[in-house]
């Protein structure tokens, strides 16, 4: 009786072993062979569909729309930190070669896009020109050396004192 369900199907194949014996007192050897019947299934070459799921078009697509999805997410927020780098090193440029603060010169319209050579670092002489403009739009004059208010307008000059009079306090000079 031969079961429909079954994808294996056995076989049988004899295979021939050899039995040696050798008497030491005949020195004579026995050769016999026999045939022994071994059954070995083998596997089917037939996939069922219930263990091999077809792949679903929709569900393929949908994994790579999710991936798609989490790359560019990954590429904006690269170019978001790459970004807000530029904008600190065109901060730091201001500050100390233009001595004026980086929020007048952002207020004046620049954009980090604009101040950007064709292979995209940073052009020292973009921002120069941008903050010339924006010193000169906006009315900022950065000092042009060490600013004192009111220097030289105090009328209560004092006199140093010399070694006389500290050595005496009674005395005049």
């Amino acid at each position: 009786m031969t079961d429909t369900k079954n994808t294996e199907t056995p076989t049988t194949t004899k295979e021939p072993t050899m039995n040696t014996t050798t008497d030491a007192a005949d020195s004579t050897t026995v050769d016999t062979t026999t045939e022994q019947d071994s059954t070995t299934p083998e596997p089917a070459t037939e996939h069922t569909p219930e263990h091999t799921p077809e792949p679903n078009g929709n569900a393929e697509a949908a994994k790579y729309r999710k991936q798609l999805r989490a790359a560019e997410k990954d590429r904006d927020t690269a170019l978001e930190q790459v970004d807000a780098l530029r904008r600190d090193i065109i901060d730091d440029l201001i500050e100390r070669e233009h001595k004026i603060k980086p929020a007048a010169f952002w207020a004046n319209g620049n954009t980090v896009d604009a101040l950007l050579g064709d292979d995209g670092r940073i052009d020292r002489a973009a921002v120069a020109t941008a903050a010339d403009a924006a010193i000169h739009a906006l009315g900022l004059h950065p000092p042009l050396g060490v600013f004192v208010p009111n220097e030289g307008s105090n009328p209560n000059v004092t006199v140093n004192p010399t070694w006389a009079s500290v050595i005496n306090p009674h005395s005049k000079p």
